[in-house]
């Protein structure tokens, strides 16, 4: 499944201030929705040795789903603005 790690500006989650974001489609119903799984790391996920903070869950459906056609780099945009944040070097 499609994996997508982003920079963010500090947010802070459960009193700590987190910098990355790690989205994971975790399923997908064809021409219909997505489940994301986006994690909250304090530094790269990729490094060694990095505790996620927090993790949510989305689920893109409708208009949203039918707007990610062959640009994976969708799924993050969509997926750092329903979280509220903004991403570093967008």
């Amino acid at each position: 499944m499609l994996t997508l790690i982003k920079q963010i500006e500090l947010f802070n989650i459960a009193g700590i201030n987190a910098n990355y974001l790690h989205v994971q489609v975790l399923h997908m119903e064809a021409n219909t929705s997505a489940r994301l799984s986006c994690v909250f790391f304090s530094g790269n996920p990729e490094s060694p040795m990095q505790t996620a903070l927090a993790n949510r869950t989305l689920n893109m459906t409708g208009a949203d789903y039918q707007a990610w056609t062959t640009d994976d780099n969708y799924v993050m945009t969509w997926a750092i603005a329903q979280l509220g944040l903004t991403a570093v070097n967008p």
